[in-house]
């Protein structure tokens, strides 16, 4: 950065001799001290707040002294420095009304030809940056839509269907839903226990098979389950282990439904 702004301030000092040649109106005090304050500025500018603050300073230098070439070339050069190379264009042809010396306007011309290039370069990575931009948001959105949603916090209900006096009881509590990899897990928050585990096999939602797997108590094998997933809904039937035996019974099976908050 110093060395493009010795750069800068070089060719300003290589083109100010002629201009000082000229006659030019009375410049009032107060450009006068907009365009120090601006130039002093412009030697230690390193941030866009930096460059903005100067480009302020030569900008009003500008507006109460509209006859001075100094105030409007500089202007340029820090309207370049800030990246506005439209602007600093602008400036350089309002400068080019000025009476140049055939060795300026020939300088000065080739400044502007550089400028265009480097507009274009600007534009073109720009837009690249855009078109970056938008293609993470939409892999995001895509994400969001084919297994995002899924993850967080749900409200759990469960429905007891057994043989016994407590069939048609209904429980309820939460489930959290972490993806990690290839690996859906539906767990209780509030005992830490695995309520399912899915394995992601494509790029969807549906492409998860979903698994039963026993605890340390019944291990019983894997058990593949059917999960209904709507965007704002989940369910599946559980079956139960019979004690002692580690093998799913369907006997006595738990309903569980999965809802949005």
């Amino acid at each position: 950065m110093k060395n493009y702004l010795f750069v800068i301030l070089t060719s300003f000092i290589l083109l100010t001799p002629s201009l000082f040649a000229q006659t030019p109106a009375p410049i009032p005090e107060e450009a006068r001290k907009h365009f120090v304050m601006g130039t002093t500025l412009f030697k230690d500018a390193k941030t866009a707040d930096d460059f903005a603050q100067v480009v302020a300073e030569f900008k009003q230098s500008t507006d109460l002294a509209p006859q001075w070439p100094d105030a409007r070339y500089n202007l340029a050069l820090a309207k370049e420095a800030a990246g506005d190379y439209s602007g600093a264009m602008e400036d350089l042809k309002l400068y080019q009304k000025f009476k140049l010396s055939e060795s300026e306007a020939r300088t000065v011309q080739d400044k502007i030809y550089a400028l265009e290039a480097k507009a274009e370069a600007a534009a073109k990575k720009q837009a690249a940056d855009h078109q970056a931009a938008a293609a993470e948001e939409q892999k995001k959105k895509d994400h969001q839509d084919k297994l995002g949603f899924l993850e967080g916090t749900w409200v759990r209900t469960n429905t007891l269907h057994c043989t016994c006096g407590f069939d048609g009881r209904v429980f309820s509590g939460q489930a959290a839903i972490t993806i990690t990899g290839r690996t859906v897990l539906i767990t209780d928050p509030q005992d830490k226990s695995q309520l399912l585990r899915g394995s992601i096999e494509g790029d969807d939602y549906r492409s998860i098979k979903w698994i039963l797997q026993g605890d340390s108590n019944d291990p019983a094998p894997d058990y593949p389950i059917t999960v209904r997933i709507e965007p704002h809904r989940i369910s599946w039937s559980r079956p139960s282990i019979l004690s002692g035996h580690s093998t799913w019974s369907f006997l006595t099976t738990s309903d569980y439904e999965l809802t949005r908050p």
